[in-house]
């Protein structure tokens, strides 16, 4: 793409980017989407046990042991094509991936794009998931507190003598974003690829003027999670990517997640597009736009790990893990709370833990059910209806389980 369509494309983008960072999310947090099985899509998957490449069939003869996972075929292959049917015109792809006590990994996609279980791809906020994690070990440790202040650290910031890292966990902070800024927005549409400092960014936040006192509105903020990168690197002495990696992403192994700019680039994700059809810029800003709050790059198999470890692995004592879950914060749309870095939709009458959002090109869902014992991830790279699969899926999770 020539300089000329990058700035074009960038331009379009800031409005909603600011959009963003004042509803407090990378797009929206709740979409539907169903109809009846569409046409016109080719779709590909794969299963943990082998079995068909159309993903999760029978392993076959010669002595193989039946496939897992083929007990959800059907019914997860019927959710994937019915959601994808309204909208089988886009470019792009609709992928779903899931892990349950019987089917460690079953994935299929449905589109223009075979994406699997391998696939790169922006996992948005939720990096969130994971800075929420490393703060907690480091609560674990001693060496944090929940109420600890802000003022330690960032004294510039409004009301940091009161602002406590719970706060900025829980989408409290009262601070305005700094792509709410309209200095930094013009400077952002002037240079898309400049690399901001997070001091940079936070001064922009101050700049913005605060929204509320601490504790007192909900709204999903950027700039808390670069504060929050920020203390990581105070306490640690280490880089915040560098924290994050030792005390979660390596001791879970996840081998492919690595955050964007530091320790790659946008460059490996898959493609995604806009509704046009035209593809959509991978680095269509600098990664240092989001930082660790939104700029990680991971695959499927890594995120459903994610999605189950951050509730019930010993990667966080009982006390962090309850913390976490503290649903006590209204996210203003029905049945969903915010938690540490985590969201709970009980829409559907079950409790999911995750998270939920949309850094361009790519939207995302991951959700993990306790009651299930299953994780699910789907993924679109297009304007897709993204939200109906997710409950489609857990619907046949919890079908399959009643049996």
């Amino acid at each position: 793409m020539s300089s000329s369509n990058h700035r074009w494309t960038t331009t379009i983008l800031l409005g909603s980017l600011a959009i963003a960072g004042a509803n407090g999310a990378c797009g929206s947090d709740v979409s539907s989407g169903t109809g009846a099985s569409g046409e016109g899509g080719t779709t590909t998957g794969i299963s943990s046990t082998g079995g068909s490449d159309e993903g999760g069939g029978n392993a076959g003869g010669g002595g193989m042991a039946p496939d897992p996972c083929l007990p959800l075929e059907p019914g997860l292959r019927a959710a994937l094509e019915t959601a994808y049917a309204p909208d089988a015109n886009l470019k792009g792809g609709l992928m779903l991936a899931v892990s349950t006590p019987d089917c460690p990994l079953w994935s299929a996609s449905v589109g223009d794009d075979m994406l699997t279980a391998d696939s790169l791809f922006k996992i948005g906020v939720t990096s969130r998931m994971l800075v929420a994690a490393t703060v907690l070990t480091l609560v674990d440790d001693g060496v944090l507190s929940l109420d600890d202040t802000l003022d330690a650290w960032i004294p510039a910031i409004p009301d940091s003598d009161t602002l406590t890292l719970q706060h900025l966990l829980n989408a409290t902070s009262g601070l305005r974003d700094y792509n709410e800024n309209q200095d930094f927005l013009d400077l952002l549409s002037l240079d898309p690829d400049t690399v901001w400092t997070p001091n940079e960014l936070i001064q922009y936040s101050i700049d913005a003027g605060q929204a509320a006192p601490p504790g007192t509105a909900y709204d999903r903020k950027f700039v808390d999670f670069v504060a929050l990168g920020i203390v990581l690197e105070a306490v640690t002495g280490l880089t915040a990517h560098a924290a994050i990696r030792d005390r979660v992403i390596d001791p879970l192994g996840l081998d492919a997640t690595f955050l964007a700019g530091p320790e790659g680039s946008f460059a490996k994700i898959v493609p995604g597009y806009l509704p046009n059809g035209m593809e959509f810029p991978k680095e269509y800003v600098d990664p240092s736009f989001w930082w660790v709050g939104a700029a990680f790059v991971s695959n499927a198999v890594d995120t459903l790990a994610l999605s189950r470890a951050i509730v019930v692995s010993d990667l966080l004592s009982e006390t962090s893990r309850d913390a976490l879950l503290d649903l006590t914060v209204p996210t203003g749309a029905a049945g969903l709370d915010q938690g540490l870095g985590v969201l709970a939709d009980t829409s559907s009458g079950d409790l999911w833990v995750g998270q939920q959002g949309t850094i361009p090109p790519h939207e995302v869902r991951n959700f993990y059910s306790p009651a299930l014992d299953a994780a699910v991830v789907v993924l679109g790279t297009n304007d897709f209806a993204t939200y109906g699969l997710l409950v489609d899926a857990f619907g046949v999770i919890d079908d399959a389980q009643s049996q």
